[in-house]
């Protein structure tokens, strides 16, 4: 299956989810958990479910647009995204201070970025 299709002359993405993580999310959010959401992607926002025979799916889109942008899970999405940036900060500090500025914290920056600094945490 194509990531990238087309549906009614839209551009559209499909995204596959595993329906047995999909059910453990469900019962979490169900039991009064709703962290998982933080950790299903943004673009299924306001997905448009085209076939769903257990219901499945509708009740996974009505929890994520309901409670996406909740503060706790806006928090949890914040707190998570700084976590990623001070890890990878870390790693890319490390390297620039072991004389290897174009090592693996920067790859995916490429070689026509000016090379890495000391990273600062944000604010």
């Amino acid at each position: 299956m194509d990531y990238f299709a087309t549906d009614t002359g839209r551009g559209v993405e499909r995204i596959p989810l595993d329906r047995a993580e999909l059910e453990r999310d469900l019962a979490s959010i169900d039991g009064g958990d709703r962290t998982p959401i933080a950790s299903w992607p943004i673009q299924l926002y306001r997905g448009r479910v085209l076939h769903d025979p257990t219901g499945l799916l509708g009740r996974f889109v009505a929890l994520f647009d309901e409670h996406l942008f909740s503060p706790e899970i806006v928090a949890l999405k914040i707190a998570r995204g700084l976590e990623s940036y001070r890890e990878h900060a870390a790693r890319v500090t490390a390297e620039a201070a072991a004389g290897r500025p174009g090592g693996t914290g920067v790859a995916a920056l490429g070689d026509e970025r000016p090379r890495p600094r000391p990273v600062l945490d944000p604010p």
